[in-house]
C-alpha cells in the first residue's frame, strides 16, 4: 500500500476525511497513478493561508487612473497605453513588438490566430497551469493535450513532449498545431529545450509568460 503524505488547511482537514467516509462506504477508491491504494496521512494542519499571489502597487497607480479620467482617455486606449507599449517593447529588447490587450487570454487567443489554429487542430498546453492557457484553443474548436510538469521547474516536461508529440502524429497524423509552455509563478520552463524539440518537428511555440515578466534563467531562451 502506498502512502501519501499531504498538508492541510483547516477546511482540507474536512476534504479528506469525507474522502475516509467515501471510501469505506465502498463509494469511491483512492488510487495512485499504479493503480495501488492510497493511505493518506495528514502532516500537518495549516492555520493560515499562504496566498497565491498579491497585487503589488507601486504608487502612481491612481495618478494615471486619474489622468485617463480627466483627459478622457477611457475607451478605447490613450496615450498611457502606448506609452506603456514602448516602454516594455525597450525593457524586452531588440525585435520586440508590444500590442496590449485586454488579457493574457486574449493574447494566446490572438496568438493561436495568427498561427491559424482551428477545428481539428490540436494544442499541446501544460497540465499544471491557470485554465486561460488551454481556453482559448477550445474558442477555436481545436482540442489541447495536456503534457504534465517536471520537479524542477514544475513547468512542460521536455521529455513528455516529445513523447507527447509522437503520440499525437502516430494517432491522427499529423502534428499539433502548436505548443503553449507557461512560465509558472515567475519561473521560467526549460525552454532552450523545448524550442529545440518545437524546431525539431516545425512546430510554433506561443510563451505564456503572464506570470513571469523580468524572470531570467542563465542560457534559457525565455522572456527575460
Amino acid at each position: 500500500m502506498a502512502e501519501v503524505i499531504v498538508v492541510l488547511d483547516k477546511f482540507g482537514k474536512r476534504f479528506v476525511e469525507s474522502l475516509y467516509l467515501f471510501a469505506q462506504k465502498g463509494k469511491m477508491r483512492l488510487d495512485t497513478l499504479g493503480g495501488r491504494l492510497v493511505r493518506l496521512k495528514v502532516l500537518a494542519v495549516m492555520s493560515e493561508k499562504i496566498w497565491l499571489s498579491l497585487a503589488h502597487m507601486g504608487g502612481g497607480e491612481q495618478k494615471y487612473i486619474q489622468e485617463a479620467f480627466d483627459t478622457n482617455w477611457v475607451v478605447p486606449l490613450g496615450p498611457n497605453v502606448n506609452v506603456f507599449e514602448r516602454d516594455l517593447s525597450v525593457y524586452l529588447g531588440a525585435q520586440s513588438h508590444v500590442v496590449a490587450l485586454s488579457a493574457g487570454t486574449a493574447a494566446i487567443h490572438l496568438a493561436l490566430v495568427q498561427l491559424g489554429v482551428g477545428p481539428g487542430d490540436e494544442v499541446i498546453c501544460q497540465s499544471f497551469t491557470f485554465a486561460a492557457s488551454a481556453n482559448p484553443v477550445a474558442y477555436l474548436g481545436a482540442t489541447p493535450v495536456f503534457v504534465d510538469s517536471e520537479p524542477e521547474t514544475w513547468n512542460m516536461s521536455p521529455e513528455f513532449l516529445e513523447a507527447a508529440i509522437l503520440d499525437r502524429k502516430k494517432q491522427t497524423g499529423k502534428y499539433p498545431r502548436a505548443i503553449i509552455p507557461v512560465h509558472l509563478y515567475g519561473m521560467p520552463a526549460k525552454m532552450d529545450e523545448i524550442l529545440s524539440i518545437a524546431q525539431k518537428y516545425s512546430i510554433p511555440v506561443v510563451e505564456d509568460a503572464a506570470e513571469a515578466l523580468g524572470s531570467e534563467a542563465p542560457s534559457e531562451s525565455s522572456l527575460r
